[in-house]
């Protein structure tokens, strides 16, 4: 099943229209340890599920880097101010582990 789908079948029912219309809008990538997902400046439109693996996201402030969040297997992650305010991220995610 789609991670995404089972994901959001944790809040609730989800009838087959639904659920095949998130299958056909996933995708999916595969990232090494220590590469980026995103990286500050860029845009991001929709959040993903992390299928295996950990990630972190942070950013600089005052010219020291800042975690603000970490992310495990089988969690929905995205940087929330593009998404919504369709401006640049200010921060990066990144993964920690393959």
């Amino acid at each position: 099943m789609n991670p995404l789908v089972e994901q959001f079948k944790k809040y609730g029912y989800l009838n087959e229209a639904i659920e095949k219309a998130v299958e056909n809008r996933t995708r999916y990538f595969f990232k090494k340890k220590g590469e980026h997902f995103l990286r500050e400046g860029q845009h991001l439109s929709s959040y993903f599920v992390l299928s295996t693996g950990l990630l972190r996201a942070y950013f600089f402030k005052n010219g020291r880097e800042m975690n603000s969040w970490f992310g495990e297997e089988n969690q929905i992650f995205g940087s929330i101010l593009p998404v919504y305010t369709e401006k640049p991220s200010f921060e990066n995610i990144q993964l920690l582990e393959d």
